[in-house]
């Protein structure tokens, strides 16, 4: 009992670091911090390289947090339109998978996509910085002299439409690229905005108390930033007045009861502004243990209630999965980095393709797509087949009488991939069933699988004849994997 106990005391101290070290290794957690200027240096320094160290790339990337247990793709494309691509699992670059349930995809670009041109990014902040000046002015300004706290209610609410504004200039600030045509005139639209708001601030705080200047003092400063904010949009009037020809043209034709062709024809002709990222299945073959499943249940099925009997991998339709590519910008000036992250969900026995397009618009991005093919297979090192099997005893006349039905265990020394590559090579052993004494002959070699699920078994049959005697005779024999 003391001998028992000592061993199970050994074993548990021979476990205990086992366990500490899966502990400690498994599901790394913490904050993944924004990146600062030497950062992005770095990555961008470690990816322009010939032949990137990836495992170095994907742990700067994600410091702490990096869990290796996860596959990884990375794509990365460079102002030059160079794209690299890996693969990693364990911090290796592979090129299939095994089963894996969910794939994440890394993307990293030198330049935004859809680049979006500095001048529409003026509009853009334009419009909305259009929208808060017109709140401005639609504000009152009591013309009572004692209604002191109306007048302090109105100056809030003027205060925090300034300051919506320069949350504005600030993502103006951000989002301008700086290697873009406009940058210059971005730029200074959004220093020439600052100061004008900052101004109109200073002067809300000063003339609070002087009622017969604040209202002048107001419209001046709105007047000045509506000048700064339609030289900057250039063209958005004119823009504004076409979209209001379009509208009320629509109006007209819908009170007539005519069809606006140009507006429909425009409206089939729309194209997508922003990239995507598609994972599309090539391919895909389904396990011989569901061909077979539901082979039955289909044969089955058409013999009892008289239905047609079709193939059944065919019944399994895998579709492709889409998701818009809208990457984030890290960085300021000239040291700015855009990324874009997400998981998708990949099946076993499937060959994929994962593309990565810029918008279809009129926009020139240099490149058309770019893409990476891999394969996600069965993981398993253990198979069982079920078959028929002969033992090569001294003549062919014996062999009517030898044959019996088998089943084996596999272990894969070169597993299948399927659906690119059905050939299996495995060590097998297996005992006969049903025609004699359950394991009265045990089979010991090899099974090479050349067409899933079918393989043929090549070994050894050892008979026991008694309790001393053993033969051993050739064996041969076919199989099909469950």
């Amino acid at each position: 009992m003391k001998r028992m106990n000592l061993i199970l005391v050994v074993i548990a101290l021979a476990l205990l670091p086992i366990a500490l070290f899966a502990q400690a290794t498994l599901y790394p957690k913490g904050i993944l911090p924004d990146f600062t200027k030497d950062k992005i240096k770095q990555l961008k320094k470690e990816l322009d390289v010939t032949s990137p160290n990836w495992n170095d790339i994907i742990k700067m990337y994600f410091d702490e947090i990096y869990d290796s247990q996860l596959p990884d793709l990375i794509i990365y494309i460079n102002k030059g339109n160079i794209a690299k691509q890996a693969l990693l699992k364990e911090g290796k670059e592979v090129q299939e998978l095994f089963g894996e349930q969910f794939i994440w995809v890394l993307f990293i670009s030198d330049k935004n996509i859809p680049d979006t041109d500095n001048a529409d990014l003026i509009k853009e902040v334009s419009k909305t910085i259009k929208t808060h000046i017109a709140g401005i002015e639609n504000i009152q300004l009591p013309t009572d002299k004692q209604a002191e706290n109306d007048i302090k209610k109105a100056i809030e609410s003027i205060k925090t439409l300034c300051n919506d504004i320069l949350l504005q200039i600030n993502y103006l600030n951000k989002m301008t690229i700086d290697y873009a045509n406009g940058a210059e005139t971005s730029n200074q639209f959004a220093e020439d905005i600052k100061k004008a708001i900052k101004s109109m601030l200073e002067d809300l705080t000063v003339n609070s108390v002087k009622q017969d200047k604040l209202k002048e003092s107001i419209d001046n400063h709105v007047k000045s930033i509506k000048e700064l904010v339609n030289k900057a949009a250039g063209t958005e009037k004119e823009k504004s007045d076409s979209t209001d020809k379009t509208a009320k043209s629509e109006i007209s034709q819908k009170a007539c009861g005519c069809k606006n062709t140009t507006t429909e024809t425009k409206s089939e002709e729309k194209k997508s502004t922003t990239g995507t990222v598609d994972l599309n299945v090539l391919s895909y073959q389904s396990s011989p243990t569901e061909i077979t499943v539901r082979g039955v249940i289909k044969i089955l099925s058409s013999l009892i209630f008289g239905s047609s009997i079709s193939d059944p991998s065919s019944d399994k339709e895998l579709k492709d999965t889409i998701k818009s590519l809208k990457l984030t910008k890290h960085g300021e000036g000239n040291d700015v980095m855009f990324t874009w992250m997400s998981k998708f969900k990949v099946n076993i026995n499937t060959k994929n393709r994962l593309v990565v397009r810029p918008p279809d618009d009129d926009k020139k991005y240099g490149f058309q797509a770019i893409s990476y093919n891999f394969g996600n297979y069965d993981a398993s090192y253990v198979g069982i087949t079920l078959g028929l099997g002969i033992p090569l005893v001294d003549t062919c006349t014996t062999f009517k009488n030898t044959v019996d039905l088998y089943v084996f265990a596999n272990l894969y020394l070169k597993r299948p991939t399927l659906p690119t590559d059905s050939f299996s090579l495995s060590l097998a052993i297996g005992t006969n069933f049903i025609t004699t004494k359950l394991f009265s002959n045990i089979i010991a070699g090899f099974r090479v699988g050349l067409s899933s699920p079918v393989g043929f078994v090549f070994g050894a049959q050892f008979s026991a004849k008694s309790e001393t005697v053993t033969k051993v005779w050739p064996f041969i024999g076919f199989d099909y994997k469950l």
